[in-house]
C-alpha cells in the first residue's frame, strides 16, 4: 500500500512538474521584427487582417506573435534608399522618367535617398530626404566601367551597416545586374559568393528589406548567360532572404520601369511589421521562418530566413 501511495504522489508531482512548465514562459527567446506583404491570392480582395490571423514558424516550429502593425501606420515612417549600380550604362537613364515619378509617388511619410554602388561602397548624392522632388533630382547617368561597381554586394553590406538609427522602417529598392566578379566567376553562383551572404546577414541584421531589379551591364562578358543567370539568383536571393521581391525581364534591361515600380509602390501600402518572440540561444544565428494566414485567398510573403539575436 505505501509503495502505491508513494506512486502515485509521484504521479501527481510530475504532472504538477509538467503544468507548471507548460505555464512557464519561453526561455532563450528574443523578439524578432520583420517586414511582410500581404497579398490576394487570384487578384482577390485584401482583407485587413489582424495578428490573430498570422501564423509564424520559425524552423518550422510555431512562434508566438508579439506585435503585428501596418507599415502605413508605423509612427516614424518609413526610410527608402534607391542603390543603383555604378557599372551599369548610361542607357539607364532612359528609366530616370519612371524612377523619379515612383520617388514623387511615394507617401509623404517616407524619406527618399539615393545613393551610387561604388568600388564596394554606397555613395550617397542625396541623404534621406522628405522632399521627393530633391531625391529625385539627385539621380546622375552612371559610369557604365565594370571596375566603378567593384563588388556591388559590399556596397549592399556599407548601405545596411550605416543606415541611420531614426527608428523608422528600412526598405531598399537596388538596381543592378547582380553580376559580382569581384572573387572570380565561379563565386558569382548566388550558394556560393560569401559577398553576398555577408550582405543578406547584415540587411537581416540591420532590419532592411530589399527590392531588386535586374538592368543589363553595358559590358559584355564572355560567360554572358551564366553571369546574367547567376546575377538574377543573386538578386533573387538578396530580396527573398530580407522579406523584398526581385523584378527582371529577360536577361535585358528592361524597356520600362513602371510597371515593376508599380507593383513595388503597390505593394508598400499592404505591408505589415510583424514581431514575433522567436526562440533563441547563446548566440546569434540564422533561422528559417515561414509566414502564413489561414484566411482564404490570402497569402503573405515574407522573407525565408531571419536572423535571431543571441537570448535575453
Amino acid at each position: 500500500m505505501r509503495n502505491s501511495k508513494i506512486a502515485i504522489f509521484g504521479t501527481i508531482a510530475a504532472l504538477l512538474a509538467s503544468m507548471a512548465a507548460a505555464a512557464a514562459p519561453d526561455r532563450g527567446t528574443a523578439p524578432v521584427q520583420v517586414t511582410v506583404t500581404v497579398s490576394g491570392r487570384n487578384q482577390q480582395l485584401v482583407p485587413r487582417i489582424t495578428a490573430a490571423n498570422v501564423l509564424v514558424y520559425q524552423d518550422s516550429r510555431p512562434r508566438p506573435v508579439i506585435d503585428w502593425t501596418p507599415v502605413a501606420e508605423s509612427p516614424n515612417g518609413v526610410d527608402l534608399a534607391i542603390l543603383i549600380d555604378s557599372s551599369l550604362g548610361q542607357a539607364l537613364a532612359l528609366q530616370f522618367p519612371d524612377i523619379r515619378s515612383f520617388i514623387q509617388e511615394l507617401p509623404a511619410s517616407t524619406h527618399v535617398g539615393v545613393a551610387y554602388a561604388q568600388y564596394g561602397s554606397a555613395k550617397f548624392t542625396q541623404q534621406f530626404t522628405a522632399d521627393h522632388n530633391r531625391a529625385a533630382a539627385a539621380l546622375w547617368v552612371p559610369e557604365g566601367k565594370i571596375d566603378a561597381g567593384g563588388s556591388i554586394y559590399q556596397s549592399v553590406t556599407d548601405l545596411a551597416q550605416h543606415w541611420p538609427s531614426d527608428g523608422r522602417v528600412r526598405m531598399a529598392l537596388l538596381v543592378s545586374d547582380g553580376v559580382d566578379l569581384w572573387r572570380g566567376v565561379s563565386d558569382t553562383d548566388p550558394m556560393l559568393n560569401p559577398d553576398l551572404g555577408e550582405a543578406i546577414h547584415q540587411a537581416q541584421t540591420s532590419g532592411v528589406t530589399f527590392y531588386t531589379i535586374f538592368a543589363g551591364s553595358s559590358v559584355r562578358f564572355e560567360h554572358g548567360p551564366l553571369l546574367n543567370l547567376n546575377g538574377q539568383g543573386s538578386l533573387t536571393r538578396l530580396a527573398a532572404e530580407t522579406g523584398g521581391e526581385a523584378y527582371f525581364q529577360g536577361t535585358r534591361t528592361p524597356i520600362a520601369f513602371k510597371p515593376f515600380l508599380n507593383e513595388m509602390l503597390a505593394s508598400l501600402h499592404q505591408e505589415y511589421l510583424l514581431t514575433f518572440q522567436a526562440q533563441a540561444g547563446s548566440e546569434s544565428r540564422s533561422a528559417a521562418l515561414r509566414v502564413s494566414t489561414e484566411l482564404p485567398h490570402v497569402k503573405i510573403a515574407g522573407p525565408s530566413t531571419v536572423r535571431v539575436p543571441a537570448a535575453h
